[in-house]
């Protein structure tokens, strides 16, 4: 029996796209759960699921930028960014269809109220401390010798940046297709929280880089 196998050309898309997926099943649960721990708690399982499956998740690739040849590492990046926010819009408006589509629909559309009456500085800041967070997640549990080290950076990191309110632009467009929040405003508040994501996300990896011999991050 031929073994069933996928074309290597489409892999990166693939990955990122279920990562997106992944990452809405996430934001369903945190919309859904009042205990604002357990909520935390569950978007982190998101996390532990695509670094477990090895799916592609921007916010988690972006810290290896310099440890890559840019050109085609930027096209990679690329392409997965695009794929993620597909696998987001995917389950938003598939989960619209569901029983508790409307009640969802409801509390996504005061989360993002929140998130575009904010100034586009706080957002900034927000995201930049996020994805600080996410990288070290990301790290911890490719690297980290010991497993309970893995799991424990991962669930803990995640859980800090959610409960503190940081932004992450693979989570917040979730929550902008599902609220049907389709204007310039929420594209700058994207593209702002999306940068924030990037800087933030390269900050640990470049001061490893530079001062750390013992500290590298193979892409």
């Amino acid at each position: 029996m031929k073994q069933l196998q996928g074309s290597d050309k489409y892999k990166d898309f693939i990955l990122a796209l279920m990562a997106g997926i992944i990452v809405g099943f996430g934001g369903i649960v945190l919309l859904s759960t009042e205990n604002p721990y357990l909520g935390a708690f569950l978007f982190a399982g998101a996390l532990f699921i695509i670094l477990s499956l090895k799916y592609n998740l921007f916010t988690g690739m972006i810290g290896y930028f310099f440890y890559n040849e840019k050109i085609s590492y930027s096209k990679r990046l690329f392409v997965v960014l695009i794929a993620n926010l597909l696998g987001t819009f995917l389950v938003a408006n598939l989960i619209k269809f569901t029983r508790i589509g409307p009640d969802l629909v409801l509390k996504a559309q005061e989360r993002t109220a929140v998130k575009l009456s904010d100034s586009l500085g706080s957002m900034f800041v927000l995201s930049i401390f996020c994805n600080m967070f996410v990288t070290n997640a990301t790290h911890q549990f490719k690297y980290n010798p010991y497993q309970v080290g893995k799991y424990l950076a991962i669930f803990i990191s995640i859980m800090t940046f959610v409960l503190s309110s940081f932004e992450h632009s693979i989570a917040d467009s979730f929550y902008f297709f599902l609220a049907g929040e389709f204007n310039k405003q929420t594209i700058l508040v994207f593209l702002v929280v999306l940068f924030g994501n990037i800087i933030g996300g390269l900050v640990i990896p470049t001061v490893a880089l530079l001062y750390d011999d013992n500290f590298r991050l193979k892409g």
